[in-house]
């Protein structure tokens, strides 16, 4: 955390106390901890930065890849790199997955609740990027379950003007102090194979990729003749963005089906390679003579 010396020009145009975004960080954790750093209620940096234009001062973001977002309000706020803060959310990765210049975060997922794990939150105030992928309800790192509600019963969540940054809105606790669970090790096992997809989408996905999972999935389910996962999570874009997006499948869906079918990133790269027809695990099992 910095502090811009009264003295400094800067004064005038960024915050008192400064902070920087963290590797893996979500853009909501930067957000806070501006607001814990200059002593703040929760959400005052959010709305600063969202004073000048009414229409997504009043948004419902996830913050997952929230379109319209003044990015470069807060980069000034803050005194850091424009791509700095669009690197704590989801925008540029889905973008160059999805082949599209704006996306939305239904590319991700359909559905989002708030979550987050204590222990990172105790050790860094740190809400990771990671954690809001679907199907993750364990820290990578410290392997305990991400909490979601207050030991009141209040659902959390990350913004409230009565409430002090990362804290119950309701009894004040704080979420360092929340139960720190140990989470089943099958279940972990499970969400870092989950992890490994979206590290191979994130890393390679293009729409060609992605076009290729989709095609590999659907080939697998042809070939054994059974449907393990339903294949109907199709999302229809709201008129109301103004974008013209197309009919297709969450990343979250995917990665979820080539999980169930038992798929690898490999498979998908054979698909996109001179025989995009056969998985690897089909030309391994079914081809009559060795190659």
């Amino acid at each position: 955390m910095a502090h811009i010396p009264f003295s400094d020009p800067a004064w005038k145009t960024t915050f008192p106390f400064l902070v920087e975004p963290h590797a893996n960080e979500w853009l909501v954790g930067v957000l806070l901890r501006c607001d814990e750093a200059n002593h703040w209620g929760s959400g005052t940096t959010l709305t600063h930065v969202c004073r000048r234009n009414e229409k997504t001062a009043n948004s419902d973001w996830t913050f997952i890849a929230p379109s319209g977002f003044p990015f470069d309000d807060l980069a000034d706020a803050l005194a850091v790199p424009y791509e700095a803060l669009v690197a704590t959310t989801y925008q540029a990765d889905l973008a160059r997955i999805y082949g599209v210049a704006d996306p939305h975060a239904l590319l991700l997922q359909t559905s989002f609740s708030f979550r987050f794990c204590p222990a990172c939150v105790a050790e860094q105030r740190l809400l990771t990027r990671t954690l809001v992928l679907p199907h993750i309800t364990i820290c990578p790192q410290h392997q305990i379950v991400l909490a979601t509600t207050c030991l009141c019963g209040t659902a959390l969540r990350p913004f409230h003007k009565q409430a002090p940054p990362f804290r119950c809105f309701k009894c004040g606790l704080d979420w360092a102090e929340l139960p720190q669970k140990q989470a089943d090790q099958t279940r972990a096992e499970i969400e870092a194979q989950l992890l490994s997809y979206y590290l191979f989408f994130w890393t390679y996905g293009t729409p060609e990729v992605l076009a290729s999972a989709l095609q590999l999935v659907y080939d697998n389910v042809v070939e054994k003749g059974e449907i393990r996962a339903p294949l109907s999570d199709h999302v229809s874009w709201p008129e109301s963005l103004g974008k013209s997006y197309r009919r297709t499948s969450s990343l979250g869906y995917v990665v979820h089906l080539l999980w169930q079918l038992d798929l690898t990133p490999g498979d998908i790269l054979v698909y996109a390679g001179p025989l995009p027809w056969r998985s690897a695990k089909w030309t391994r099992f079914q081809c009559s003579e060795p190659c």
